[in-house]
């Protein structure tokens, strides 16, 4: 019995160390399942954090395009087109200015002693400014009157502000000019006579028209008006029908004499020599 007894307790002992050490191997993995449930938490809220981070500057980024944008938008519609158009801030020092660069400088001197003998001989005076953009937003016309204005021209004055990228010009007259230079010829001026050969880049041809139309009227001599264009007739070069009818019947006669000819000659030269016989 004793000997039963102590292998009981023996088998007892080793039942207890063995589930001792399934406890301590639990208490282990347990802990090292919280080290990484610990590390894979701050990864994931590391991870939040930076999408978090990068999604602020994003929408900081956004909000000052959009605010950039705006402030494109207010300027281009609220009147600071001078920055747009490229036009100088003050009156030049010549009647005509190609700030494009697009005339040929035969054809810009032509224009520039024009508009200086209409101020000899009228008192008008004309700025004729070609740059390579406009106010794309605004109308031509209306643009040309503010230049006028910030420019403080007078009432004799006549301001002609042309884009070469649009083929479109904007022109306004002083009080003065403006009784002969009309808002009807100007706008005709603006939208037909230097688009008619701007459209095709023929940038010379056009200001030299913008320049004799315009020195016309304020010369008092009648208005020439915009160019026209001639468009070629569609009409064919066919014959009618009755014509060639007359044509068929014409050559029919022809050469059905032709015909009796070719039988008749040949029968009066035979009968000519068997007579005698």
């Amino acid at each position: 019995r004793g000997s039963m007894d102590a292998g009981f307790v023996l088998q007892t002992t080793g039942f207890v160390g063995r589930l001792s050490s399934n406890n301590a191997a639990v208490d282990k993995i347990s802990r090292t399942s919280n080290r990484r449930r610990t590390v894979l938490r701050a990864s994931v809220e590391g991870t939040f954090q930076e999408i978090k981070t990068r999604a602020e500057h994003d929408i900081q980024l956004v909000s000052k395009g959009t605010a950039a944008l705006a402030i494109a938008a207010a300027l281009a519609l609220g009147g600071n087109h001078s920055a747009i158009a490229d036009v100088p801030d003050s009156i030049p020092n010549t009647y005509f200015l190609d700030d494009a660069g697009v005339v040929q400088k035969a054809n810009g001197g032509y224009v520039e002693k024009a508009l200086k003998t209409l101020e000899t001989n009228t008192g008008f005076k004309v700025h004729f400014v070609i740059t390579r953009n406009l106010a794309t937003l605004q109308d031509p016309t209306e643009y040309a009157e503010e230049v006028f204005q910030q420019w403080k021209c007078g009432a004799n004055d006549v301001v002609i502000v042309a884009g070469s990228k649009i083929a479109k010009a904007g022109v306004y007259a002083g009080s003065e000019a403006g009784k002969l230079l009309t808002k009807e010829i100007a706008a005709s001026v603006g939208n037909e006579t230097f688009p008619f050969k701007a459209r095709e880049e023929a940038f010379s041809i056009a200001v030299n028209d913008v320049s004799n139309r315009v020195v016309a009227v304020l010369s008092g001599k009648e208005d020439p008006g915009a160019p026209t264009i001639v468009r070629e007739s569609g009409d064919g070069t066919f014959k009618t029908r009755d014509e060639t009818e007359k044509g068929k019947k014409k050559y029919t006669t022809v050469v059905v004499a032709l015909l009796v000819a070719s039988f008749v000659i040949p029968m009066v030269q035979y009968y000519w020599y068997v007579k005698d016989d």
